[in-house]
């Protein structure tokens, strides 16, 4: 559970168990230290999140609305996140996952996110998933 993730969503109580699979984690983003490209990270991230919905719906059979990320705060600021038009919504209470579980608070990361559509949020908070 990401709490901050879940209130901007607008998630009700039994909603992210059955809806998590429309939400997308980028989990991992690196531009080498020593490539020096004006604007690389932003323009990387926003076109990939472009093609996201219809990639993701080709390889899985079903779309993602939202994509998320979380930024360790000690190595990085989040700005090419920010700079390609993610929101960000606050911190994580620290959790880590390992295997399968869940360890004690750590670090608290901020949670940035983007809509794949300007509805993404609105249709995984909506009383019923259409269809489509």
């Amino acid at each position: 559970m990401v709490r901050v993730r879940d209130q901007w969503i607008g998630w009700s109580r039994p909603q992210p168990g059955a809806r998590r699979k429309f939400v997308v984690n980028h989990a991992r983003f690196l531009i080498l230290p020593d490539v020096h490209i004006s604007n690389l990270a932003s323009k990387t991230l926003a076109y990939t999140t472009q093609r996201l919905r219809q990639d993701w719906t080709a390889v899985y059979g079903h779309p993602v609305l939202v994509a998320e990320t979380f930024v360790d705060p000690t190595r990085f600021a989040g700005t090419s996140y920010r700079a390609a038009g993610w929101a960000s919504l606050g911190l994580t209470r620290g959790f880590a996952r390992q295997h399968r579980h869940y360890v004690a608070p750590g670090q608290p990361k901020p949670v940035g996110v983007r809509p794949l559509r300007p509805d993404g949020a609105a249709l995984l908070a909506a009383p019923f998933l259409t269809p489509a």
